[in-house]
């Protein structure tokens, strides 16, 4: 049977997932990588939950026959160990920051025959509120003093833009570079004692329509 991979960062099993997964079973045996927390954190995506119930929501998935640990936004590593047929994907990683990520692995694949399956992009009425409830969760005072705590253990240089309106925020938000096969881009930002916070005891503030707290997710 061929062997088809992909990876999940997520806390939560959504439809654009089982999507993903519902194809993938069109193709063969489906293995599963889960980011790790340090790759999450580097890659600016800050878990909800601990990475033992990351794992073993993925494990409860009828349809996934294997589980394993990818330390690295790149899948080096990881398809060297498993060298499957297939990895699939949702097609978000064809253009911007992700297609690095995308041209990482399709240079892998070609060494061996290998194949990208790209899903087309599930963004639903329940993905846009799980998203939602995430980044309200994330808002919260005690997962943002935590994902600081995180940062200063992972990164040995924490990088912090000032900002001072929703244009600055969001620069410091979006912006990803590509450089020698690595993603990098802001961890946090630095909230300006001049702008107006949005709510009492938070790090953040609100401009522009956009909330951004401090480090931001």
């Amino acid at each position: 049977m061929k062997r088809v991979y992909t990876c999940f960062c997520t806390d939560v099993i959504h439809e654009g997932h089982r999507n993903i997964i519902r194809e993938a079973g069109k193709y063969g045996e489906l293995t599963i990588g889960v980011l790790s927390d340090a790759a999450m954190i580097r890659f600016n995506r800050f878990p909800t939950i601990s990475f033992e119930e990351r794992m073993q929501l993925v494990k409860d998935i009828p349809e996934v026959s294997n589980v394993v640990v990818q330390d690295d936004v790149m899948y080096d590593k990881v398809i060297e160990e498993l060298r499957p047929d297939y990895v699939i994907h949702g097609d978000n990683w064809q253009e911007g920051a992700l297609k690095a990520i995308r041209d990482n692995v399709e240079g892998l694949l070609k060494t061996y025959g290998g194949e990208i399956i790209d899903v087309p992009y599930t963004y639903n009425e329940e993905v846009k509120r799980i998203d939602t409830r995430i980044k309200e969760k994330l808002a919260m005072p005690e997962y943002r003093r935590k994902r600081l705590r995180q940062l200063i253990e992972i990164r040995p240089i924490v990088k912090a833009l000032e900002v001072h309106s929703g244009l600055t925020g969001l620069i410091a938000e979006k912006t990803i570079v590509e450089h020698d096969g690595e993603l990098d881009q802001f961890d946090a930002m630095w909230i300006s004692s001049s702008v107006r916070f949005h709510g009492e005891g938070q790090a953040g503030y609100r401009a522009g329509g956009h909330d951004f707290p401090f480090p931001y997710h």
